[in-house]
């Protein structure tokens, strides 16, 4: 449900949370103002992906409808969590929410494409069946469903597997690379090293190329909902839209090098 806010509650960014909230809602709208050709990027992909999300909501009116079109909407709301993320400058924090965001795209063409799989997803065995439990966990890795993908698409194989890793070097799972991007760490006159904690980086080096990780994301939720039918592909000319944004994200990659180092927090 929307809801316009015309004006602020009293006590608003008044305590540390909503503060924190209050910066982290101007930065997307600075992100909005001032990268603006990433932002179209992230707009025009939302765009298709609202339509597929249609699509797939209205597969829930015909008989027998494949729970994995359920997983497609929630893939494609992880998304626009992730714009959020990663506009207002929470770095860290939109790559934990981009890998969720391709795992749901990927475990709904699984439930979509292999209708034996959504009977056994929704039969997990019990706790005490280690042997079924096993197997059941097998089924449902993201390596064995990756594997079923690439089986069918090479280059979307390697396009899911590339982006799982971004996401896990860079945040996903806790590591050396992802711990530091939120701190800066100086030397004062002592000697002495001094932490500061950058929750909100501004724009810069690290921002740009986590934007490109969610363009990435949505593109790949798109080229895997393309590829469950012939159906969607007639309706919405899937192919064309995703050329169209592949073109649009390739002629904004030569704009990261106008950025400079990993920078400070907007706070």
């Amino acid at each position: 449900m929307e809801e316009q806010v015309n004006q602020l509650p009293q006590g608003w960014a008044k305590d540390a949370l909503t503060q924190f909230i209050s910066y982290a809602q101007n930065n997307e709208v600075a992100t909005f103002s001032n990268l603006s050709d990433f932002f179209d990027v992230l707009i025009n992909v939302d765009a298709v992906l609202l339509d597929s999300s249609q699509y797939c909501l209205l597969q829930q009116h015909k008989p027998n409808p494949s729970i994995g079109f359920l997983l497609y909407i929630n893939a494609h709301m992880h998304f626009r969590a992730l714009v959020r993320m990663v506009t207002s400058g929470q770095c860290l924090s939109a790559y934990p929410l981009g890998r969720a965001a391709l795992e749901g795209a990927v475990y709904g063409w699984y439930l979509v494409s292999f209708p034996d799989a959504e009977k056994l997803w929704h039969n997990k065995p019990n706790k005490n069946d280690k042997d079924g439990l096993r197997k059941w966990g097998r089924s449902f890795s993201f390596s064995n469903i990756k594997r079923l993908i690439t089986e069918k698409d090479a280059d979307l194989g390697r396009m899911i597997e590339y982006i799982n890793e971004e996401a896990i070097e860079l945040g996903a799972h806790p590591n050396q690379t992802s711990l530091y991007s939120n701190f800066e760490i100086k030397m004062n006159p002592a000697g002495a090293r001094v932490y500061s904690m950058n929750c909100l980086h501004r724009h810069g080096l690290l921002m740009a190329r986590t934007i490109m990780f969610a363009i990435e994301v949505g593109i790949a939720q798109l080229r895997l909902i393309s590829s469950i039918n012939e159906e969607i592909e007639n309706l919405f000319h899937l192919e064309g839209k995703i050329q169209k944004l592949f073109d649009e994200f390739e002629s904004i990659r030569p704009k990261l090098e106008e950025f400079g180092d990993l920078d400070g927090a907007a706070e």
